[in-house]
């Protein structure tokens, strides 16, 4: 004892020694230490026998080893020496050259048994080399040093620097050779007959590892192993890796029989109920960490995956790397899961296959490749079915997209209410739509959706471009193949659109400054074209409209208005639809018109003209102007009323009827005159005459409508 504390720059403690070189040692309480006091070996029991012919040319060769209730330390600090190596430094006295090395330069046991103990190994930790600022390197320590990182990096006590901490615990382990130091090899070598332990190759949670086999190898700046055979509590495992000691770790395993839960260790995202068959691989690498499935067969947490996945983290980047993964009750809560800063808004299961090639957020590859066909049943929404081909990106605030093809067979609308909470309209939406471009030029779409809901279906199809200059700017195309006025009616509730539509339609603008033209036909309701501008971020959205009509049934899109045939023209400028909140100025003028009155009836009021000019602010209307004449009345009307309870105007109106026979149909009850009066000769003359002038410019200004309508010209009644 006395002669190995002498060659130990440290401190050598044994409590006592049974035995002797010939028969074999026994050591009791064993303590080797640095000359700081930092251990090195404590054991319980040591004990082995002595190669005498190897001890007479300076080699240790130690055989029937047994290392009892042990902890081994290995420690290298940042530019120093193992402790091992300061401790027992070899034989610097001078020798001859000839002789070969000294004391210290070979150290072989062989046939060791290890019992519950423990080994750890504490290596040097730098930030990456080209890492040039020194506050770029303190960011570097900070992120490998926090508790989420999985390398296990700690500060050192004291003094600056860094150090990676591999402990292995509980370890029992038969070991046929450890080949700690020979001149004639760089590496030092550990054969592993047979080994548990509960290991910490990075922080919790650990690796317990109930048997291991295999040949590791160990240089001073790395370890590897190839071949190596480990059983888990619930798998089988079997390949190769490498660890390099500035950072870099390396691992390719094949797993006949996987649990999920045995493999937490390497991922702890992965769940505790999962099992089947894989080939994985991980690659961490400064603040670059790279996971590989092949060839996987799971059930995982109630879902089936099959195929490859790869999952690749640089920086704030997630990106995948031959990706062709098929799923099936796939919960979303599970995918946040596995990959996190994925935020999914809605909660459902996924179902469907996908190949996926890059990141949609590139950093180094910028663009992602996909393939997928994906049913997604929405918890509270129901089932959603895209299928997508393509490439898509995001990088720098634009959206590209190279031949991106979507399918929806069909999509919730239901689903669009995470970003817009409010929105009305319901239903499902199916269809096609091809992308291509990028919005920091144009982005173009072309389109062929159908809307299917409450309110009846409508078409869409056509094109839409969409650039940021610097805002978002559409310009859209399309075919209306129809629409259902009542679906657009859900976003001005007020008016109370029905029917439907079909027609050329454009959009062209920013969401604030958005122009639009139509020309559409109203289903039963003649025709109605119109250009105008909508601005629709404020809280009320904002419109510019001049509409022109010919033959328009207004019944026939707004279920309280009356039967018409309308041909005229409409300008209104406004903000809101809902009478109490709303800004109007309107300008409608209005010819050869008839209003049909009474549901089911035929009867008719002929309008030869009207003119209106209104305007709507603060609860309020303010009549200008109100002319209608036709059927020998005239109507004039102007002034205000209140539009809400709490506002009151005054309207004043003159009406002017030259003949009630015009609106016998409209009276109420079937009364009889009571006596005979005999009109003036005068007067008689004067209101053939108004009623035949009438006549006459009825006639010539609904002639088109009559000859498209097959209904008869006015008639000359008779005069009372």
């Amino acid at each position: 004892v006395e002669a190995l504390d002498d060659l130990a720059h440290g401190n050598v403690s044994i409590g006592r020694i049974d035995g002797n070189l010939l028969r074999g040692v026994t050591a009791i309480d064993v303590s080797i230490t640095d000359s700081t006091g930092a251990p090195f070996v404590t054991a319980d029991t040591v004990r082995s026998r002595f190669d005498l012919a190897a001890l007479v040319d300076k080699r240790i060769v130690l055989r029937d080893v047994l290392l009892a209730n042990a902890v081994v330390v290995l420690d290298q600090k940042p530019g120093e020496e193992w402790n091992f190596a300061r401790i027992f430094p070899g034989d610097t006295a001078a020798t001859d050259t000839l002789a070969g090395p000294g004391w210290g330069s070979w150290l072989r046991l062989e046939d060791v048994t290890v019992r519950d103990s423990r080994v750890v190994v504490r290596l040097p930790w730098e930030p990456d080399a080209d890492i040039a600022t020194q506050a770029q390197r303190d960011s570097a320590a900070a992120v490998a040093t926090d508790p989420q990182s999985r390398l296990n990096v700690v500060a050192l006590e004291g003094r600056p620097g860094y150090q990676t901490v591999y402990d292995f615990q509980r370890i029992d382990a038969r070991l046929p050779l450890l080949r700690i130091a020979d001149p004639d090899h760089e590496d030092r070598r550990f054969e592993v007959a047979s080994l548990s332990s509960e290991a910490y190759p990075f922080r919790p949670p650990a690796a317990r590892i109930r048997d291991l086999r295999g040949t590791f190898r160990l240089t001073e700046d790395s370890v590897w192993f190839e071949g190596a055979e480990v059983r888990l509590p619930a798998s089988e495992l079997a390949g190769s890796g490498t660890v390099v000691f500035d950072g870099r770790t390396e691992l390719a395993l094949s797993g006949r029989r996987v649990a999920t839960a045995d493999l937490q260790w390497l991922y702890p995202r992965l769940p505790d109920q999962g099992s089947g068959r894989l080939d994985f691989g991980m690659l961490i690498d400064g603040d670059t960490a790279a996971y590989t499935v092949r060839d996987a067969d799971l059930e995982v947490d109630g879902a089936s995956l099959a195929g490859d996945f790869g999952l690749v983290f640089v920086e704030d980047t997630i990106g995948f790397r031959d990706t062709d993964l098929r799923v099936a009750n796939l919960r979303t809560a599970l995918v946040e899961r596995l990959a996190p800063g994925v935020e999914i808004p809605r909660a459902g299961t996924i179902s469907g296959r996908a190949a996926v090639e890059g990141s949609i957020v590139g950093a180094t590859v910028p663009g992602m490749r996909v393939d997928a066909d994906v049913t997604f049943v929405d918890a509270a929404a129901g089932t959603n079915r895209v299928t997508a081909s393509g490439r898509v990106a995001y990088v720098g605030g634009d959206l590209t997209a190279d031949d991106l093809r979507l399918g929806l067979s069909p999509v919730q609308v239901a689903l669009a209410r995470t970003a817009m909470p409010d929105l009305p309209v319901g239903g499902t939406v199916r269809g096609t739509a091809t992308v291509n471009g990028s919005t920091r030029g144009r982005l173009l779409a072309l389109f062929d959706l159908t809307h299917d809901g409450v309110d009846g279906t409508s078409r869409l199809a056509g094109r839409s471009a969409i650039r940021r200059s610097p805002s978002l700017m559409f310009d859209v195309d399309a075919e209306l193949q129809p629409l259902a006025l009542a679906t657009v009616g859900r976003f001005a509730p007020g008016v109370g659109l029905r029917g439907a539509a079909r027609g050329p339609v454009t959009v062209d603008g920013t969401v604030d400054d958005m122009d639009f033209t139509a020309r559409l036909a109203v289903t039963g309701g003649g025709f109605v074209d119109a250009r105008g501008s909508m601005d629709l971020r404020g809280r009320q959205p904002a419109y510019v409209l001049d509409a022109r009509t010919r033959l328009f049934d207004a019944s026939a899109v707004v279920a309280t208005a009356p039967s018409t045939s309308v041909t005229g023209r409409v300008d209104a400028r406004g903000t809101g639809f809902e009478p109490a909140t709303m800004r109007l100025d309107l300008a409608a003028d209005l010819g050869a018109t008839s209003a049909y009155v009474g549901a089911g009836t035929v009867d008719t009021v002929a309008v030869d003209t009207a003119t209106v000019r209104l305007a709507i602010a603060d609860g309020m209307a303010r009549v200008d102007s109100l002319v209608v004449r036709g059927s020998n009345t005239e109507i004039v009307a102007g002034g205000t009323f209140g539009m809400r309870a709490d506002r009151e105007g005054e309207l004043a109106y003159r009406v002017a009827v030259d003949s009630l026979s015009d609106y016998r149909a409209f009276l109420a009850g079937e009364v009889e005159d009571t006596t005979v009066v005999t009109p003036r000769p005068r007067t008689t003359r004067r209101a053939i005459a108004r009623a035949r002038a009438d006549s006459a410019r009825v006639a010539q200004a609904t002639m088109v409508e009559r000859m498209a309508t097959g209904r008869p010209g006015p008639q000359l009644a008779a005069v009372e």
